[in-house]
Parts: structure tokens; sequence; C-alpha cells
């Protein structure tokens, strides 16, 4: 009985480190919806065509919407990003910041060791620094102007590789990156000097798995982050199995 009580617990315990992956989640499609795992504060921002977007803040920097994570979690480790994103056509000009998605609250900062900045350039290309790599401008091809658009990230610490996908297709791999430090702010959106930022967002999900390349199409397809779950590691698999044989040998004898 013990024994069948002890690989119980086990099967338990991997199953809601399972759950517990997802680090982050904030819909924000209107006003009445929760954000869990953070804390959202917004400014010169409004909710409208299912999203939060900005209200055209000129060089507001850090102003338009910020979330601060309860438990910040390590970003040199697995994990995965995933946000929608909605820029009207009529924003297509000198916008530096416009879509500006960054880490650890700086809309200022040339490079981000401890993360991450995706946004627009003046010629309308989508763009991301990251990471040890954060001093140089790695292209996002694939964004659709006034729609909406999934961008998901998913990083493989062993590979030191960052596979960045735009609706579900995968768009561009940075390799040999690495990244040190918590992710204690894990979104900014706001304009950069001179530029102004009208852009909607919606579904900003952090896991701390990666994701594979069908989960990112999944959540391109439709499907929220709560029900994407990352497959379990290799270990985590073998020790399930082997938790499952005990109980049936067990239950033999």
């Amino acid at each position: 009985m013990k024994t069948a009580l002890f690989t119980l617990s086990i099967a338990a315990a991997m199953i809601s480190s399972l759950d517990a992956a997802l680090v982050c989640y904030a819909p924000l499609g209107s006003s009445d919806d929760s954000v869990s795992g953070a804390t959202l504060t917004t400014s010169n921002s409004s909710y409208g065509n299912e999203g939060l977007f900005g209200n055209g803040a000129n060089g507001s920097g850090n102003g338009q919407w910020k979330l601060d994570l309860a438990t910040p979690p390590s970003l040199n480790k697995d994990w995965a990003f995933s946000f929608n994103s909605n820029m009207p056509q009529g924003e297509k000009s000198n916008r530096w910041g416009a879509a500006l998605i960054g880490t650890n609250g700086d809309a200022y900062a040339n490079t981000f060791p401890s993360g991450f900045q995706i946004y627009m350039q003046a010629t309308g290309n989508l763009v991301i620094k990251a990471g040890n790599k954060g001093d140089a401008i790695t292209e996002i091809s694939g964004y659709a102007w006034s729609a909406w658009n999934q961008i998901g990230m998913s990083y493989s610490a062993a590979d030191q590789t960052l596979s960045v996908y735009v609706n579900g297709t995968l768009s561009t791999t940075i390799n040999n990156i690495t990244f040190t430090g918590t992710m204690n702010n894990l979104l900014n959106h706001g304009a950069g000097a001179g530029a102004t930022a009208n852009t909607g967002i919606n579904e900003i999900a952090f896991w701390d798995h990666a994701l594979t390349a069908d989960q990112m199409t999944q959540l391109a397809d439709g499907v929220k982050a709560p029900d994407i779950i990352p497959e379990p590691a290799v270990s985590s698999m073998s020790m399930a199995g082997l938790a499952g044989l005990l109980f049936l040998r067990r239950r033999r004898h």
C-alpha cells in the first residue's frame, strides 16, 4: 500500500509541475479579463477591437502598459513567450518603438542581456534584439499590417537557440544566444522618442518551458495559452513510466 501511495505521489507531483508551467497569462481582450501571475498597470491606453491599444503616446517610453511578474523566471533556462499584436497600416512611418515589446522596464536600452525587445523600424520592418545578441538587429518576417498577428518565441538553453514564430510559421532562429538574470518586468510597451504607438495587444503568455512548433501553430490558430501544456522532459516521462511499473508490480503481488 505504501508503494502504491508513493508512486501515485510521484505522478501527482509531475502533473502539478506541468500545470505550473504557465508563469504569466494576460488575455487583455477587455477590461473584464483577469491577469494571472503578474500585475498589470496601464496609462494612455484603452480597450477595443479585442485588445488593449495605446493612444498615440509620443515618446512615452514605458508609459502605455506594463506587467510585473509575481515570480520572475530565470532566462538561462528553457522558456517560451507568445502574444498577439495589431498595428494599423497608418503607423508605418518613422515609428521607432511602435509595437515595442521589451523586458525589465527599459524602452531605451540598446542591449538586452536579460531579455529582449521587439519593435517596428522606420522602414516598417519588425525586428528583435535579444540576449547577448542584443546589439544586433534580427528581422522578423511575416507580420501583417492592420490585422491580429501571433508572435511567439521558444528558447532552448541546451542548444542556445531562440526560435521566433509569426502566425504559427518559423520566421527566424537566432543561434549561439544566451541570457542572464531574471525577467522581472515581463513586458513593457510604449513608444520611443519621437514615435507614436497605437498598437493593440492581447493574449500575452510566458512559460517556463520551451514550446514546440506544433504548439506555436495551435496558438496561432486561436488555442488559448492555458490550454497549451508543454511537453514533459524525457526524464520526467521515464520517472512516470517507472512509477507506473512499480504500481502494477505491487498490485500483482
